[in-house]
């Protein structure tokens, strides 16, 4: 997850709970279904990465905590965004 989408969760889960807004099961739900659609294909694995529990809690607490500590390697694995490139550097498809 890269620091832009961790800054993006955080500032939501403030303003809501500023707010006084919560999520609603439907939309809980629907996370749910989808993290164990996406995640199906996975066990219980030695490799923390290959398993299932992993994401399913890495999941549960980016939606009700607003962070996941345990994905901080993926700011290691972070790509620059096409926005955060200077328009030479992209692609020219004419």
């Amino acid at each position: 997850i890269s620091r832009d989408e961790q800054i993006h969760v955080a500032a939501n889960s403030i303003v809501c709970r500023e707010l006084g807004l919560t999520v609603s099961p439907s939309l809980d739900k629907l996370r749910k279904a989808t993290i164990n659609w996406v995640m199906q294909p996975l066990g219980s694995h030695a490799d923390k990465y290959l398993d299932r529990k992993f994401w399913l809690d890495s999941s549960d607490r980016l939606m009700y905590e607003g962070k996941a500590p345990e994905l901080s390697f993926t700011k290691a694995a972070r790509m620059p965004a096409f926005f955060e490139h200077s328009n030479v550097n992209l692609p020219q498809y004419a």
